[in-house]
């Protein structure tokens, strides 16, 4: 049965009406391509998921004032990380390791009667199928919001993504896809996103911004699906009013290539034992003198 012109125009009124709240709310109409970035992000989801853990650390702070011991803190912290080599080496935020280490200037400029120190012990790496290795913080980079921590069991062939260099780098408004795993109360699901880069900072190293805050701890890919690096919080030093500026905390993208050189400082597998083991031989001439 043919429609009368009027039916006609209702039904193509009753069809933009539908595709303009589809955009609103974000969709894209049936029959539409995909972006190149949205097909890309689904890959990097199925290929990549399982290099994403959960890592568990408990802390001990210990508060002092004057030599004096103010107070002392346990608590434990779950953090996702990274997995950057089949050894099962995972990279995660140094603020997971060290929550005073977010404030660049430290309270003990101002009074260098206070000190804080915080201690790591009993970290686990649990993988995506629930599996849990113990595990060592064995590198801190508090400049570079970097940590890594390891298995201690030998000859693992975990989950891991590659890291290298794009082969070209981002920039400003150019689609990036943000990979990550939920907490329990979402039962650890993978989950992924496309956003925008908002900016590029070049220094003192260079950082990317994305629009929607990634999560620290996990890997940013281009919108071809090309591995950028992994967000981390950026810790600037500024200070607002005689105070330290919210701002100068920002999570943002490292670069592979510095994640890289700075792996390049992890010890071999039991060699980070062997500093405290040779520390009292080193002075015994000094005692016999």
């Amino acid at each position: 049965m043919k429609l009368d012109p009027l039916r006609k125009l209702a039904a193509a009124l009753a069809a933009a009406l539908c595709l303009a709240a589809a955009a609103a709310a974000g969709e894209e109409p049936k029959g539409a391509d995909e972006s190149v970035a949205v097909k890309a992000a689904k890959e990097v989801l199925e290929k990549h998921k399982d290099a994403i853990v959960e890592v568990r650390l408990v802390l001990k702070t210990k508060t002092s004032v004057g030599g004096r011991e103010a107070g002392a803190q346990e608590q434990k912290v779950e953090v996702n990380g990274t997995v950057i080599d089949p050894s099962g080496l995972t990279v995660i935020s140094n603020v997971a390791t060290d929550p005073s280490s977010m404030f660049s200037i430290d309270a003990g400029e101002d009074n260098p009667q206070f000190k804080q120190e915080t201690t790591v012990s009993d970290v686990k790496i649990v993988l995506a199928d629930g599996k849990e290795y113990p595990a060592k913080l064995v590198l801190r980079d508090k400049d570079l919001d970097l940590a890594f921590v390891r298995p201690d069991q030998k000859d693992l062939k975990l989950p891991s993504l590659e890291l290298k260099a794009p082969p070209a780098e981002p920039k400003v408004l150019d689609e990036v896809i943000a990979l990550t795993r939920l907490d329990r109360s979402a039962n650890r699901e993978p989950g992924v996103s496309v956003a925008r880069l908002m900016s590029v900072i070049k220094k003192p190293r260079t950082h990317y911004v994305a629009m929607a805050l990634m999560e620290t701890g996990c890997p940013a890919f281009d919108a071809q699906g090309n591995v950028l690096g992994i967000s981390l919080m950026r810790i600037g030093g500024a200070r607002s009013g005689g105070g330290f500026s919210m701002m100068a905390m920002l999570p943002s993208v490292l670069p592979c290539a510095d994640i890289l050189e700075a792996a390049k400082q992890v010890p071999a597998p039991g060699a980070e034992k062997k500093p405290k083991a040779e520390a009292k031989p080193a002075e015994a001439p000094k005692a016999e003198k």
